[in-house]
């Protein structure tokens, strides 16, 4: 492993991604499965934060609870803070009136060694993007019918 200055592996890298849902969603199927996903450990969660755009346009931050979002009163631990007042009124001003976001900053832990082996040999990331799945669905199906 590499060393940094505190001795501890390298972070993997940090995501965060804002997910809309309309008015009176149920979402404790979306609570379950982050759940299974921290479980895992291929993600550590850093941050959650529940944003709400009201009728009139504004913007309100809310505690994370059950009440807000089902089944993210499990979560409640995880706010440490990352997002700031600045962030929630970004989200708002992409946010639908009347809808309910949630906000999640994590950690990508499952690269976390990787990262330590790239730097190991001096190596650096020199680029990162994010390819959309449905990009990437319709190359696929135009290969497929080019090979029809």
């Amino acid at each position: 492993m590499s060393d940094n200055d505190s001795g501890r592996q390298a972070p993997g890298p940090i995501d965060f991604v804002v997910i809309e849902f309309p008015a009176g969603a149920t979402t404790g199927v979306v609570a379950a499965e982050l759940s299974r996903v921290l479980d895992s450990a291929t993600v550590s969660l850093l941050d959650i934060a529940i944003v709400h755009k009201q009728a009139d346009g504004s913007t309100q931050r809310s505690e994370v609870s059950d009440d807000e979002l089902d089944g993210f009163s499990a979560f409640r631990g995880a706010q440490s803070g990352l997002f700031d007042e600045g962030d929630v009124a970004e989200v708002g001003s992409i946010l639908e009136s009347g809808v309910t976001a949630l906000l999640l900053a994590y950690e990508n832990t499952w690269a976390s060694r990787f990262v330590d082996a790239v730097d190991s040999v001096g190596g650096r990331l020199v680029a990162s993007d994010r390819i959309p799945a449905q990009v990437v669905l319709d190359a696929i199906e135009s290969l497929d019918a080019q090979d029809a």
